[in-house]
């Protein structure tokens, strides 16, 4: 019996099994670990930056305006992120990956909601890892974060 290259990648990667679910199942790990890396590094900078919390709330910042500083940088963060690794997948596209992989992938396409998904992610990522620090900055007393210092 013979076959074209293409039906042989395609009977052997049906004998692994379900490599969507495989590949979800990653990703999600992947995500989750990215969420919980966020939350020590933004924990990390509010613990850093205690003083300048205490400074702000001294002159007369409200609540609501602390807490939008900090989510606005783990916004911020998370969106770079995001744009730098739609351009490094956008890089694939310059890439042979038939040729490169013998057949085994085709070439790199992706849809829209495939960006928006990650859009999605990368926003989810950086509100809740921004959320909890900024929650503990803005509860936080002056003479508390100023007693944490020394």
């Amino acid at each position: 019996k013979t076959d074209t290259e293409k039906a042989f990648v395609l009977g052997f990667v049906s004998m692994l099994g379900n490599i969507q679910l495989i590949i979800a199942s990653v990703a999600g790990v992947v995500v989750f670990t990215m969420l919980l890396v966020a939350v020590s590094t933004m924990a990390m900078t509010i613990r850093e930056r205690l003083r300048e919390v205490a400074i702000l709330k001294t002159i007369g910042y409200g609540r609501p305006l602390i807490l939008a500083l900090v989510m606005g940088e783990a916004l911020f963060i998370s969106m770079v992120g995001v744009g730098l690794g739609i351009l490094l997948a956008e890089s694939l596209r310059f890439v042979d990956l038939t040729r490169t992989t013998q057949g085994f992938l085709t070439q790199f396409d992706p849809v829209f909601s495939t960006y928006m998904t990650v859009v999605g992610a990368g926003l989810a990522i950086g509100l809740i890892s921004g959320f909890f620090p900024a929650w503990q900055a803005v509860n936080l007393t002056i003479n508390a974060a100023m007693r944490r210092l020394d």
